[in-house]
C-alpha cells in the first residue's frame, strides 16, 4: 500500500491549504485507504505548527510531498489485512 500527499506551509508555520493526495495504491480496499488517510492527516495534526529558523524558512509556500508505504512483507504479516490507522501511527513512533 502506498498513499502520497502534497502541500505547503506559509511563513508563519501553517498550511497553505489542507493536503492533497496525489496517489494510492488501487488495488488496496477502500478501508485500508481510508486508514492511511486517517494516519497521514493525524500525523500532520500533530506536527503543525512548524516554527521556521530563518534558513528553513525559504521552504515556505514550496510543495511538499510524503510517501507513506507499508511493504508486503509487513501486509504478509498481517494476514493482508488492512492496518488500523493507530497500527500505522505506532510504527512509525516505535523507531524514534
Amino acid at each position: 500500500m502506498e498513499y502520497t500527499i502534497r502541500f505547503a506551509f506559509k511563513r508563519d508555520g501553517t498550511m497553505i491549504a489542507p493536503p492533497c493526495m496525489t496517489y494510492s495504491s488501487h488495488e488496496a480496499p477502500a478501508a485500508t485507504r481510508d486508514a492511511y488517510r486517517d494516519a497521514v492527516d493525524a500525523a500532520l495534526k500533530r506536527c503543525t505548527l512548524l516554527h521556521f529558523t530563518g534558513g528553513m524558512a525559504a521552504v515556505a509556500g514550496r510543495p511538499i510531498a510524503i510517501r507513506a508505504q507499508r511493504s508486503a512483507i509487513g501486509e504478509r504479516r498481517q494476514g493482508n489485512r488492512a492496518p488500523a490507522a493507530s497500527a500505522i501511527l505506532s510504527e512509525r513512533h516505535a523507531g524514534r
